[in-house]
């Protein structure tokens, strides 16, 4: 799966590790025959996972530069660059 979310955005193999990383985030959000009518995370937070926010990894997005980063004076200047995505945070607050 790592190898197929790598070659199909052509992203450098040095992401191997948040592919995999980001890989193991959605399948722990997934029903698993293993667990009947449950998630992994449901079944070790006992709440129901949150699905509105996953991405597909390598999508092209906007990452947002904070107004204490941009230059001052200039109200044109891009307030936003392009990216891809390469995973998830570490945290559960979202």
């Amino acid at each position: 799966m790592a190898r197929s979310a790598l070659l199909n955005h052509d992203l450098p193999r040095n992401l191997w590790a948040e592919a995999i990383n980001t890989i193991v985030y959605i399948k722990n959000r997934l029903p698993h025959k293993a667990l009947p009518n449950m998630t992994p995370y449901e079944a070790l937070t006992s709440k129901k996972p949150f699905i509105g926010h996953l991405r597909s990894f390598g999508e092209s997005i906007f990452i947002h530069i904070p107004v204490e980063v941009r230059s001052t004076g200039i109200e044109l200047d891009a307030r936003a660059i392009m990216g891809q995505f390469c995973g998830y945070e570490n945290s559960d607050k979202i």
